[in-house]
């Protein structure tokens, strides 16, 4: 009887010694290590690489299939001190076949390294395409002009002055026209617009109309970490029929 406890002991010593320890994979968190825009002094630029080029790849007949479904692409490529793509993340891709296609159409893209102070440090720069009014894709430069700031610009006069600068066209008029056009504007560290585009139009010459009041206002500067920024913000300008 002692005999058999004592094998029964040993095999299971023995079993307990051959089972693999469990291992969790703890996964960096690369947003921490790798600086956003609002985080550095100057942001990382492309040195070698063409965003128009892949702009120009990712409208044609060719890819149209790939993106006509959706409103928008993006990418997080992270960068070390030297330049180079370190990693790269699909935030928003339709498939793998098109997250495989963008991998391979900038894996030889150098970056001038985004500094703080005089110091290169690792940092993320984002490859935003929004679809424009005519359903084309369009660089959304995210990573110079901010999309969010610790204190956002404000329309100086407020949207009341956007408004007043609108002269309803004739033709929207005429056609019965009315809605809300939305703008986007790029927003430099003085406050001036210094360009925007259509997000959602309405036709009619409200397009147009809108896009031109919009550049000629002045907004405030926005702050980040203390100091004046670039920043992107969506702008709503309504028309309505009497």
């Amino acid at each position: 009887m002692k005999n058999l406890l004592f094998l029964l002991t040993a095999l299971t010593l023995i079993f307990l010694s051959c089972k693999e320890e469990k291992k969790i994979e703890i996964i960096q968190d690369y947003d921490k290590i790798y600086l956003s825009a609002g985080e550095v002094d100057s942001i990382p630029k492309i040195k070698k690489g063409n965003i128009n080029e892949l702009t120009n790849k990712l409208n044609s007949e060719e890819m149209k299939i790939k993106v006509e479904e959706v409103p928008f692409l993006e990418y997080t490529l992270y960068i070390n001190e030297s330049g180079d793509i370190d990693k790269f993340r699909a935030v928003y891709s339709p498939s793998d076949e098109l997250t495989q296609f963008i991998v391979n159409e900038i894996s030889d893209w150098i970056f001038e390294p985004a500094r703080i102070k005089e110091t290169p440090v690792k940092s993320r720069f984002t490859l935003r395409f929004l679809k424009d009014a005519d359903g084309k894709l369009t660089f959304d430069d995210v990573n110079e002009f901010l999309i969010m700031a610790d204190k956002m610009p404000e329309i100086i006069g407020g949207l009341k002055a956007l408004q007043e600068k609108i002269v309803y066209p004739e033709t929207a008029k005429n056609q019965g026209i009315s809605g809300k056009v939305y703008l986007r504007a790029y927003i430099d560290e003085t406050g001036k617009v210094v360009s925007a585009k259509v997000l959602k139009g309405i036709g009619g010459g409200c397009d147009e109309v809108a896009l031109e009041a919009l550049k000629s206002v002045s907004f405030t500067p926005a702050i980040h970490n203390g100091k004046p920024v670039k920043v992107q913000v969506t702008v709503p300008i309504v028309f309505q029929l009497n």
